[in-house]
């Protein structure tokens, strides 16, 4: 073994090694041949000193203690193919060695290269090495991580009764089941069992250590160590003790002679495995916690950086990197990235594709290794660092997918001559993980928002099906879902307002605090971006900035980012949108869209078939608790009305109501608007007949039909609303607030038609709204 490990470390000699040995060589010839005492005394120098040089030129190339590079213990023992050509170019800034036909396809050339022919070695089985190892409990697994430990190294000196030997290709495995024995209960188990016919008694107290020998007659010795027959012999297990010398009172029973000898166990045998214990703090390895669990993206970042470590592990590596890159919009995005210089790396995530190393990668798409960085060049070269760092070399190897560079996987160190195209080869190989995981994380992804948003389709049929239907609380839940769940910062649905004839923004959530002010606020059609979404009826997702709408004039001014709108649309139309505005960092992939797509189909069915419905029956169909039509259906029945009072010769009137706002903030104009008119009908259903007719008009204003009242009689009914109103309160967000109603009548004759009769009307209104709190008859 210590043979095998000296001829290896000369074959791994470098030629300044090679130099401090023929120093030494010619000192011991000065020293030794040289008879005058200063040409002694210099050959006694020059010994020394080369012998000094040596040792540290060793240790620096990790020959003493076994600091051997991972590219170097993993080096294959056949060259590398002859037609991997590595093109050398040399600048004012760094050295680029660039490895043309070794790539992210190719590097299986390496491993199917014609073998030069050796003898052929035993071949261990390392499969079922790696079983049994698993299948030992007792085998300390080592993590790749930076741990503080003690180890222990020693020969095991012992082996109790119960020990089991494997065999297995050429190697041993021992499992100790009990505790440590000592060589004195070694002896007494075996001893006694290799001499079965004879009385052996050992002292009490002995102690292992050798003695003088007494002289014995070799016949009795011989007699003593006669062997039992084969049916006889025990099976003597294997044992690494060493060679001791212990005193024995033999009593044989044969002769009757007592004889006093010492005897020597047999000699050493050969070493079957070293036993190497390690002290390792598992509390720092474990983690309590599953980080990010739940969360795929943030999943694929913490193992990206423990990978990342692995590469700062095995190779002297100052900071490891990995990039994606976006080439629709020419960029680098930082996935992960660890190292030793936190404080000069760079805070930007996104970097775009320029003349910088990791860019040239991509253009390039094969691997690199560059050495002799000039330092003041080293922000230009090196994307991820922000200051000036000492870099001496660095290698990059891009991550292919499909025939694309999708990836780069980088990293640097202050040493030079550390990688070279071995380091290459691992990368390579160490890449396909990367690639492995991008796809599989990406997949768990889309996984888990199919999963809430098929969710959030199960909660919409629970909302549907649910006695008291509301559409706001589906709607709240549909944008809790979508802001947690997509890369949105802000995120809400607008619907078309059949009442106001126009979009409404129902409900809106943000991360940040931007645009809660526009909830129940008109939607800019003309001019916004999501107006745009709305007339063309197809998804959009843009760049904006400052200068463009988004929703209407009231938003928050935000400089630059992504909107993305999804139109609520069936077979009748466009109902109207969801929306989100994303930051600069995480703008919304296609196939997101598409989820939101699904999301905003079942939006728009439902409320195709249930709330258009509703709204339909409460503004068309007559509704004995409000009597409310909307202002097509209630001209309808005016006409219809003015016609049967002409053939029947009955009289009817018409009154024109509107709400006097004294409110000093718009931010309170919905809410003041929703319980004003609350207390409006509530007083009107007091004087108003079950066969009245009730309507709500676009501009804001109520109309009601008194049948079979005159004027005079519909005025004094209005008075007598008009002063309960005027001494309502209504609270609003803290706030006590008075409003009024300003009325305009007018009366239904046969000399008159409908026109006319709402030109009439319409005079007597202004008249009103003018004074304010008025009631004018025409």
């Amino acid at each position: 073994m210590g043979k095998g490990k000296f001829f290896k470390i000369l074959k791994q000699l470098q030629a300044s090694h090679y130099l401090f040995l023929g120093f030494i060589v010619v000192g011991f010839y000065l020293l030794l041949f040289v008879p005058t005492l200063p040409m002694k005394l210099l050959g006694t120098g020059i010994v020394v000193l080369s012998f000094i040089g040596l040792v540290i030129s060793l240790f620096r190339a990790g020959e003493v203690f076994g600091r051997t590079e991972y590219s170097e213990l993993r080096k294959p023992s056949e060259d590398l193919p002859e037609d991997l050509h590595v093109e050398t170019k040399e600048t004012a800034v760094a050295k680029v060695q660039i490895f043309e036909t070794l790539s992210g396809v190719q590097t299986e050339q390496i491993e199917k290269a014609p073998k030069p022919k050796k003898e052929p070695k035993p071949r261990r089985d390392w499969l079922r090495k790696f079983l049994n190892f698993v299948s030992n409990a007792d085998e300390v697994q080592m993590h790749p991580l930076e741990q503080k430990y003690i180890s222990d190294s020693k020969y095991s000196t012992s082996e109790s009764e119960q020990n089991i030997n494997i065999e297995e290709g050429g190697f041993k495995v021992i499992r100790e089941r009990e505790g440590s024995i000592s060589k004195t209960d070694m002896l007494k188990r075996t001893e006694p069992e290799r001499l079965p016919k004879n009385k052996i008694e050992l002292p009490e107290s002995e102690v292992p250590e050798q003695k003088e020998i007494d002289k014995a007659v070799p016949s009795e010795i011989m007699e003593a160590k006669e062997t039992p027959p084969a049916e006889e012999q025990p099976i003597k297990p294997e044992t690494t003790t060493t060679t001791t010398t212990a005193t024995f009172k033999v009593s044989v029973t044969a002769t009757d002679v007592n004889v006093k000898a010492t005897e020597e166990l047999e000699p050493k045998p050969k070493e079957i495995v070293k036993e190497r214990r390690i002290e390792v703090d598992f509390s720092e390895l474990v983690e309590e916690e599953h980080r990010g669990k739940g969360e795929p993206i943030k999943e694929m970042k913490i193992l990206f950086e423990k990978m990342l470590n692995v590469i700062r592990t095995v190779t002297k590596t100052q900071t490891a990197a990995f990039f994606l890159v976006n080439h629709t919009k020419q960029e680098l995005v930082l996935q992960a990235i660890v190292s030793e210089r936190k404080n000069e790396l760079r805070q930007e995530r996104k970097i775009p594709l320029n003349g910088d190393l990791v860019s040239q990668l991509v253009h390039r798409g094969k691997p690199e290794i560059v050495d002799f960085i000039n330092p003041n060049a080293v922000v230009d070269l090196i994307p991820y660092y922000a200051k000036q760092v000492k870099v001496e070399s660095f290698i990059g190897v891009p991550i292919s997918y499909k025939n694309s560079i999708i990836g780069i996987l980088c990293a640097d160190t202050d040493v030079s001559d550390v990688y070279d195209r071995y380091t290459v080869n691992f990368f390579m190989h160490y890449s396909k993980l990367f690639v492995f995981l991008l796809e599989s994380f990406t997949e768990k992804y889309e996984l888990s928002l199919e999963n809430k948003v098929l969710e959030q389709i199960e909660d919409f049929k629970k909302f549907l099906f649910a006695e008291n239907f509301n559409i706001i609380e589906p709607l709240k839940n549909a944008v809790n879902m979508i802001l947690n769940n997509f890369d949105f910062v802000t995120a809400g649905i607008c619907f078309y307002d059949y009442d106001a004839k126009f979009y409404r923004v129902f409900e809106i959530r943000s991360k940040k605090n931007i645009d809660l002010n526009l909830r129940m606020k008109k939607v800019d059609l003309q001019r916004s971006l999501l107006g745009r979404a709305l007339q063309q009826g197809k998804p959009i997702s843009v760049e904006f900035d400052e200068r463009k709408m988004r929703i209407n004039f009231n938003e928050t001014k935000i400089k630059k980012g992504y909107f993305t709108a999804v139109p609520i649309k069936a077979r009748e139309g466009v109902y109207g949108a969801i929306f989100g505005i994303a930051d600069e960092q995480y703008p919304i992939e296609s196939q997101y869209i598409k989820m939101l797509d699904s999301l905003a189909l079942v939006l728009g069915l439902m409320y195709e078939n249930v709330i258009m419905q509703i709204k339909i029956n409460a503004k068309i169909a007559f509704k004995e608790r409000d009597y409310r039509f909307d202002e097509q259906a209630f001209m309808h029945r005016l006409e219809e009305e003015c016609l049967r009072s002409s053939d029947y010769g009955q009289i009817f009137s018409v009154c024109k109501i509107s709400i006097n706002n004294y409110l000093y903030s718009n931010y309170q104009s919905p809410q003041f608007e929703i319980e004003a008119k609350k207390v409006l009908y509530d007083y009107l259903r007091r004087v108003l007949k079950t066969y009245d007719v009730v309507g709500e008009f676009q501009d804001q204003t109520i109309w009601v039909i008194m049948i079979g009242r005159s004027g005079k009689d519909a005025k004094s009914l209005m008075e007598m609303v008009r002063e309960k109103i005027a001494q309502t309160q209504l609270k609003i967000e803290d706030d006590v607030v008075y409003f009024t109603i300003s009325v305009g009548i007018a009366q239904f004759s046969k000399d008159i038609d409908v026109k006319q009769l709402c030109d009439n009307l319409n005079k007597a209104w202004e008249i009103s709204q003018s004074r304010k709190n008025q009631v004018v008859l025409y």
